[in-house]
């Protein structure tokens, strides 16, 4: 509904500064009612002539204003004025004029959808936001504003009672984030401003029904968006291959063209890909010779992050092993090599990232570091555990089925008190973690390593052929893959948190930087060492490295793959704000004498209907 403000509309008022405003001003479209009371009195009877013999028998009275068809001069009445009155009174109550307390605030809080989807979005959502935010302003002397996102995690966009301050921080706000269920921040924004503040919700799919009272303010339309899903690297006949997702999301066939590019400033020629409504498409070809960096570019839409991805030639970080191990345990070294990138066996005289040793006795030999141990005690003839296998709640095993293994009926190593068991048959321990204490000498600020514990004899078991057990070894795996020092080249989203993809052991200040496609510094910052948890990827697609002096710890590409914010046929307008501003009484000087006008409409309109019955009875006398 729009609004008028009587401060806009000219000079007298701008000199006065009168803040009265009016939250319903086509309320004042009633008062085209006085000219038809008046028009209405203006209409007279003719008059008649009528002889009589003695004047002094003519009842001496003055004129009265009476219906017909004539128009006289106008004959001023209390049925008329009491007419006026009402019309008066009824477009006042109608329009809703506003005229705020001194020091009256009104309060405006806005939850924003922080999916990467309303970027297509943010220039309507300016404009919607000011109309809402010229609004609240009529309400009060003062507003404040507060800007929040939907994730009540991540901190405010801004508070404080300046309107362009607000829009320039939402102009400056770049959403990469997926769906998020916003009632926490609609609640903690009901809070903050009182029951008398306004909550809206600003997304770009509507939503039926919002907790907290806030109104819905969606901004969002359909839009045939055409987008890369994902994209990884493999090999094929012994050669790189990269291979990616093209997703159409709209009800007609689309058509795009795409290119590579890669860091040695070669282009590959363009090409068409060709999309069925709601189709997919896989595009694929060779590495080029020597890249590292490389971007798949599709022709640009309105949504433009899903339309370029950044990725690297993968190179893991390597990892060594050497084992101590019986030939029947031969095995479990062959599949690390086989199954787990970039593992191979250490060098002689060169120190193992893992070590592989069994137990003797039913003790395990002294191994400073990350290891898999396990025990060598068993016998083909033995009884098999009877008890069901379960596991913990535990990130190593999340998600693994272990009813299957099963263990022989023999004497195991036994669990130290400081092992974190991750897997139980009955009472008895099978898989567990243990924390290393640290070398001699060893830095204190060093992470203690972990070991991984059998406390069985794998060989007499079927853990060779368990899912669960090779998923198992992987994990453990890349657990010491990410705490050795060295270079990690890894795959990320914007705004990832990068401070898990770090070594354990820092000795000083990072430099964060972020890349070209040729590797030249586009932008630079430090990171002192209590920073780490601020640590992020960028909000746009490209390329970043972090380092500690001249150490590259991460190599990354940064990529967008969020199918779910690249489906724009939910989206639509629906603006739920309109009636907001007319229902809000908070700091308003003539609230309180609103039920006294009605109360006035109605007295005025009996008085007029007495008036003119009483007329009508002396003319008919």
């Amino acid at each position: 509904m729009p609004e008028f403000r009587l401060a806009q509309a000219g000079p007298l008022w701008l000199t006065l500064h009168v803040p009265l405003s009016f939250a319903n001003p086509l309320g004042l479209l009633a008062l085209l009612g006085v000219p038809a009371v008046l028009a209405i009195h203006y209409l007279q009877r003719r008059t008649r002539t009528i002889p009589v013999a003695t004047l002094f028998l003519i009842e001496q009275r003055r004129d009265q204003s009476r219906m017909g068809r004539r128009f006289e001069r106008l004959i001023g009445s209390w049925p008329m004025w009491l007419q006026l009155l009402i019309v008066v009174l009824l477009a006042a109550h109608l329009s809703q004029p506003r005229w705020p307390l001194a020091g009256s605030v009104q309060r405006l809080a806005v939850v924003v959808d922080g999916s990467a989807s309303m970027r297509v979005s943010k220039r309507d959502l300016l404009h919607q936001l000011t109309t809402v935010a010229q609004r609240c302003q009529s309400l009060a002397r003062r507003t404040e504003y507060l800007v929040l996102l939907d994730d009540p995690t991540q901190a405010r966009l801004y508070a404080g009672d300046s309107l362009p301050a607000m829009l320039q921080a939402l102009e400056r706000w770049n959403p990469v984030g997926g769906p998020v269920d916003p009632t926490p921040s609609l609640r903690l924004a009901r809070e903050r401003v009182g029951k008398h503040g306004l909550v809206v919700y600003a997304t770009d799919t509507p939503l039926e029904k919002l907790p907290a009272d806030a109104v819905l303010l969606a901004v969002g339309h359909p839009l045939a968006n055409i987008g890369i899903t994902g994209l990884s690297v493999g090999q094929q006949d012994g050669q790189a291959v990269w291979r990616a997702l093209v997703c159409n999301r709209s009800a007609s066939p689309q058509t795009r063209a795409w290119h590579l590019e890669w860091d040695q400033g070669m282009r590959s020629p363009d090409a068409l890909v060709r999309l069925a409504a709601g189709g997919m498409e896989s595009l694929s070809a060779a590495m080029p010779a020597g890249a590292t960096r490389l971007r798949l570019v599709l022709d640009k839409d309105e949504f433009s992050l899903d339309d370029s991805f950044a990725f690297l030639t993968p190179t893991p970080k390597p990892l060594t092993y050497r084992h101590s191990l019986p030939a029947g345990l031969n095995w479990l070294p062959e599949r690390l090599g086989r199954s787990v990138p970039g593992m191979a066996a250490a060098a002689p005289g060169m120190a193992a990232d893992i070590v592989l040793a069994a137990a003797s006795d039913g003790q395990f030999p002294t191994v400073l570091g990350s290891g898999i141990l396990m025990s060598a005690t068993g016998d083909a003839n033995a009884k098999t555990l009877a008890q069901p296998v379960v596991a913990v709640h535990h990130p190593m095993v999340a998600g693994l089925s272990w009813e299957t293994l099963t263990v022989q009926d023999v004497p195991m190593v036994p669990a130290k008190p400081s092992d974190v068991v991750l897997v139980w048959c009955g009472p008895q321990p099978l898989v567990s973690l243990r924390p290393v204490p640290l070398a001699e000498g060893a830095a204190a600020a060093a992470t203690p390593a972990q070991q991984l514990v059998l406390h069985f004899n794998p060989e007499f078991s079927n853990m060779e052929r368990l899912p669960a057990a090779a998923v198992l070894f992987l994990r453990y795996c890349e657990e010491v893959r990410l705490a050795k020092r060295g270079t990690s080249r890894d795959q990320l989203e914007p705004r990832q948190a990068l401070a898990p993809l770090l070594p354990g052991e820092l000795h000083g200040e990072l430099v964060s930087e972020t890349l070209d496609l040729a590797g030249n510094i586009v932008s630079s910052r430090n990171i002192p060492p209590n920073g780490l948890a601020g640590l992020r990827a960028p909000d746009e697609p490209g390329f970043l490295r972090v380092r500690e002096g001249a150490t590259t710890l991460i190599d990354g590409a940064v990529a967008f793959a969020d199918a779910r914010e690249g489906d724009f046929r939910a989206c639509a307008t629906r603006v739920a704000t309109t009636d907001v501003a007319s229902d809000s009484t908070a700091g308003d000087a003539l609230g309180p004498w609103w039920p006294m006008v009605v109360l006035l409409v109605l007295l005025a309109l009996l008085a007029s209907w007495a008036l003119i019955g009483k007329a009508s009875r002396t003319q008919t006398h």
